[in-house]
């Protein structure tokens, strides 16, 4: 037995020599770690030549010599092992420094417990071995052992838990086993003796088995370094993407970690895979081919994926081949990206072709109802009306005018960035351009409480050829800007001439105000689409941002340019320059009235003995229509539909056919190219002409109207000055006959004692702003008051069942016309919160919609109820009964009250339907009359006459 154990000990001293001198042979020495790991090796033959040699003596002071080679071979092994853990754990310099200290003390402590007096040595089965004596530096030298171990295990674990790379972690769980078998060890040699027990050689043994696998972590370490004997393997198998080599004999000899994974093939069948079994590719594609490279396209086999084959020959100092390297480049994703980039390109040509569709229809869906109002107020200058009614209609007319520029700026930005803008250009009269900008700035500054100055230099022509709808938007904007941004002062227009000729003219239009001005480095982006500059300072202000781009716009197509000067906080100035053809040189008039007319004078003509026919899906379009045209004295027969007009064609050679572009059953195209079939009176040239009804203003819609067959092209709304020139081009001259007749000048109305009793009895509403709203008429914001009563508290019913059903789309719907009706009452704190609930549910704050609705309806119950006050004061509001109080009121009547209304409707006199449908309210109707007579209210509200003649032929009787 004692001969057995030290021969492992001498064995294990013989392998840690053979760690050391083979560490040492490979000339890694440069490196600290196999530094201190030989160091750690020779210690270790110390410790176990130490034990051996005690091991096989008899003499104790013999064995004395050799214990005290061990303890040296102990410390210098801690010390060590301490500096190598320190080193691969990249321990903090501060704790380093303390381990490694510590672990030096027992270079002191040696020379102490080696004395002969504190050992008691004596012969045991498996040879000399020793207890310790009891003394203060044998109890240090344990407390040190353990000291150094701790350290040890700090670093270990923290090299397992926080390691700066992977492989750290399997080095320290390495080091770990190391240090637990170490650990063993020590508590058969050194804590045992402690108490009188022999020491037992375990600890040499265990502490070779640490050393063999520091050993192990140490050349883990070495191997992870990147050598020239071993770059190309990392390269191969560090890259990402499929590598394989070849040889000469094209024999798969390499293929790196991506490319087993991508090609689905495992390490073992590597020698037996051809590049043919890998691809859909030849061999000779790949492998022949003259040069040193070339691309190849493939498919893969394993995974279908397209793939670019990228082979590089290698060659040796003769220029032999002895081998390939493929790089496989996978292109699946990139077809992809080429296929939706070509997919985006098709969406954004689709897209593009979807906008300008788009861009017709809504063209054509805002101009419906304003040509309702511009035809209206046509309608009406061509009536005996009192002077000032006209005056206001007037006044209608030339704000629907504005707004249908304003529409047309907005749905003008679009075609600016496509490119599909075009100037219109004609002759107009410079004084109706001006007035038409004036009256809407003038109005805006009023209500700001700024001065409003205009000049004009008195010999600017009278008349002149350009897109004046472009001119007015430049101005409109760019004064609009002026308004909005001025607190305080004034705002200026003064137009001036730059240079003129006999044929051209060049004006200065200058806009100067008072107002918050512009920070220089705002100047670079001003003119950029929703760009708003200072947006800190001007978040109160609204505004898209596209008024300066569409000035720019406009400019850069009439040739002009626009200056700006500004002071930040005191003011800028924009200066228009603009060429304009002159048509009359004639000295602008000032007090020249709309249209270029004669002051005093208002010119207009009649026709005789024409019928023509009106087409349009819309009745209202056909009302007005009949009622312009027929004012001019023609014969106006009127036709719902594409069929409809076909058909009164067979029976009617009209002079005249005004055909609506889009209608939903046959639109005006197929209608059009059907009734020039019906015979030579419709036929191209012939002597019945078709004018094609439309609100599409694209680029070039007009020209191509013409192609596909009509005659000419009228824009809706009706645009009164081109009908007459149709109406003039088309009509024999025998048939036209022109008038004159006396204008009179209109009178401004004045704040009157209604006004002071509404602001007393609606401190919640803004009274003038609401009049303001209504044209100025007082007459008109009581009806508009009667109105919002009428239908408040049945709007707030529905805002509230629409919350709790949770239909936040219909809540923003509803909401938001909340928030317009109380605006337009003047009641702008209810259409405040309105507005902030609108936009709570846009961004999907419901928390703030369920806060608050219960004190919006609250506010405006609180508004509807003054509201009701003052109707009844003024008489539009009967007294509410009780159902049971009301006088009933009998069938012959309710018949009676059906054809009063379908009377009314035939008349145009939609006011006096609605007085007959509140009038009833005072009387209990009989059950089965009540349900229609509810359903007329409701069609009112939209003015769908069709159909409340549909429920007038269901509820009276037939004669």
């Amino acid at each position: 037995m004692k001969h057995v154990v030290a021969q492992v000990i001498f064995m294990g001293a013989v392998l840690a020599f053979y760690f050391a001198i083979d560490m040492m042979r490979k000339k890694d020495m440069k490196h600290k770690e196999n530094i201190w790991f030989v160091n750690v090796c020779f210690s270790s033959v110390m410790w176990s030549m130490g034990f051996f040699g005690m091991l096989i003596q008899t003499d104790p002071a013999v064995a004395l010599y050799w214990r005290a080679l061990g303890f040296a071979g102990i410390i210098s092994w801690l010390i060590s092992t301490q500096y190598l853990v320190c080193h691969f754990d990249n321990t903090p310099k501060p704790y380093r420094w303390i381990a490694e200290g510590v672990a030096l003390l027992g270079v002191g402590i040696f020379f102490f417990i080696i004395q002969e007096e504190r050992f008691t040595f004596k012969l045991t089965e498996v040879g000399m071995t020793y207890s310790f004596e009891k003394s203060i530096w044998n109890d240090l030298y344990l407390v040190y052992l353990f000291v150094v171990a701790g350290n040890l295990l700090i670093s270990v674990v923290n090299m397992i838990k926080n390691p700066k790379v992977n492989r750290m972690r399997n080095l320290g769980k390495r080091l770990l086993l190391a240090e637990v078998i170490i650990v063993a060890g020590m508590v058969f040699a050194t804590i045992l003796p402690l108490f009188g027990y022999p020491a037992l050689p375990v600890n040499a043994i265990a502490q070779f088995l640490g050393v063999a696998v520091l050993y192990t972590a140490v050349l883990q370490t070495n191997r992870s370094r990147i050598t020239l004997d071993n770059m190309s393997e990392y390269i191969y198998y560090s890259l990402n993407i499929p590598v394989m080599v070849f040889d000469a004999k094209e024999k798969l000899k390499i293929l790196n970690g991506a490319g087993s994974s991508f090609l689905g093939i495992k390490e073992e069948n590597i020698p037996q895979v051809t590049i043919e079994d890998m691809f859909k590719v030849t061999r000779e594609q790949v492998f022949e081919f003259e040069g040193t490279s070339q691309n190849v396209d493939a498919t893969c086999i394993c995974n279908d994926k397209s793939c670019g084959l990228t082979v590089d020959k290698i060659c040796d100092s003769y220029n032999d081949t002895i081998g390939y390297i493929v790089v496989v480049t996978d292109f699946t994703e990139r077809i992809k990206y080429v296929e939706l980039l070509e997919q985006a390109r098709k969406s954004a040509e689709e897209a593009n072709e979807a906008k300008s569709i788009f861009l017709a229809k809504m063209s054509h869906e805002i101009r419906t109802p304003m040509n309702a109002i511009v035809g209206f107020s046509e309608l009406l200058l061509k009536m005996d009306v009192e002077d000032e009614i006209r005056s206001h209609v007037q006044d209608i007319k030339s704000s629907a005018h504005n707004l249908l520029a304003i529409i047309n700026d907005i749905l003008d930005i679009s075609k600016i960035e496509s490119g599909k803008t075009e100037l219109v250009q004609e002759k107009y009269y410079t004084a109706r351009l001006l007035e038409d900008v004036t009256v809407i700035i003038a109005s805006q500054a009023q209500k700001k409480g700024l001065d409003f100055e205009s000049k004009v230099d008195e010999n600017i022509p009278k008349q002149m050829y350009g897109d004046k709808s472009r001119i007015r938007g430049v101005l409109i904007n760019i004064l609009n800007n002026a308004v909005k941004y001025t607190d305080a002062g004034k705002v200026s227009l003064e137009i001036s001439i730059l240079e003129r000729n006999k044929k051209k003219i060049k004006l200065a239009f200058r806009v100067a105000d008072t107002g918050r001005g512009i920070k220089p480095e705002s100047m670079a982006t001003l003119f950029d689409s929703f760009e708003r500059v200072d947006e800190k300072a001007n978040y109160s202000i609204e505004g898209s941002g596209l008024g300066l781009s569409i000035v720019k716009s406009y400019l850069s197509l009439m040739g002009g340019e626009v200056k700006v000067s500004s002071e930040y906080g005191k003011g800028s100035v924009f200066t228009v320059e603009l060429e304009q053809e002159i048509v009359d040189d004639t000295p602008m008039n000032k007090e020249e009235p709309r249209n270029g007319e004669p002051a005093g004078k208002k010119f207009g003509f009649k026709i005789q003995n024409i019928r023509v026919l009106v087409v349009d899906d819309n009745p209202v379009n056909l009302k007005v229509a009949r009622g312009i045209m027929s004012a001019y004295g023609l014969n106006v027969d009127t036709a719902s539909g594409g069929q409809e007009s076909i058909e009164m064609c067979k029976n009617c050679n009209y002079n005249i056919v005004f055909m609506d572009q889009m209608m939903p059953d046959i639109d005006g195209m197929q209608a059009m190219q059907q009734i020039r079939q019906l015979n030579e009176h419709y036929a191209l040239q012939g002597e019945g002409k078709i004018i094609v009804l439309t609100a599409n203003t694209i680029k070039g819609m007009r020209d191509a109207l013409m192609k596909q067959g009509f005659d000419e092209y009228l824009g809706k709304p009706l645009n009164i000055d081109r009908l007459e020139s149709l109406l003039c081009q088309f009509i024999p001259k025998e048939n036209i006959i022109f008038e004159t007749q006396d204008v009179v000048e209109d009178e401004a109305s004045q704040e009157s004692e209604e006004i002071t009793y509404l602001k007393e009895s609606l401190p919640e509403i803004d009274v003038e702003m609401g009049i303001s709203h209504c044209g100025g008429e007082l007459d008109d914001y009581l009806k508009v008051l009667e109105i919002t009563y009428k239908y408040g508290e049945k709007q707030l019913n529905e805002l509230k069942q629409l919350w709790e059903a949770k239909d936040y789309s219909d809540y923003n719907i509803k909401v938001h016309s909340l928030k317009s009706t109380s605006l337009n009452i003047g009641a702008k704190d209810v259409s405040a919160e309105a507005k902030r609930q609108e936009e709570a549910g846009m961004n999907g704050e419901y928390s703030y919609i369920e806060d608050n609705i219960d004190q919006l309806i609250a506010d405006y119950k609180d508004v509807l109820k003054k509201i009701k006050e003052v109707l009844l004061h003024y008489g539009l509001l009967a007294e509410e009964m009780d159902e049971e109080e009301k006088p009933r009121l009998d069938e012959r009547m309710a018949i009676h009250m059906f054809r009063n209304i379908g009377k009314c409707i035939d008349d145009f006199d939609f006011g006096k339907v609605f007085s007959i449908l509140e009038e009833s309210k005072k009387f209990r109707i009989p059950a089965q009359y009540a349900e229609p007579l509810l359903k007329i209210e409701e069609l009112m509200d939209s003015l769908s006459v069709d159909e409340i003649r549909e429920v007038l032929k269901e509820v009276i009787p037939k004669s």
